[in-house]
């Protein structure tokens, strides 16, 4: 079983401890250089802010779903 907190905890570092993540700083996080292949596969359902901003406890959430 995965949890979530760890993944929050991560992407909040790779942000600076922001409540907010895009989705060039999620592909980095994941170590991915395409940051369309990542909205494509981890954000497409989620909402985003201004387009862009992801909530990251509902990125961290998506994750977790795709890892179990």
């Amino acid at each position: 079983m995965i949890y979530k907190k760890p993944i929050v905890d991560s992407l909040r570092l790779v942000t600076g401890g922001q409540a907010f993540i895009t989705a060039t700083q999620l592909a980095r996080a994941l170590g991915c250089t395409d940051s369309y292949k990542v909205k494509s596969k981890y954000l497409k359902e989620l909402p985003a802010l201004n387009g862009k901003y992801y909530l990251i406890l509902d990125v961290a959430e998506e994750l977790r779903k795709q890892m179990s």
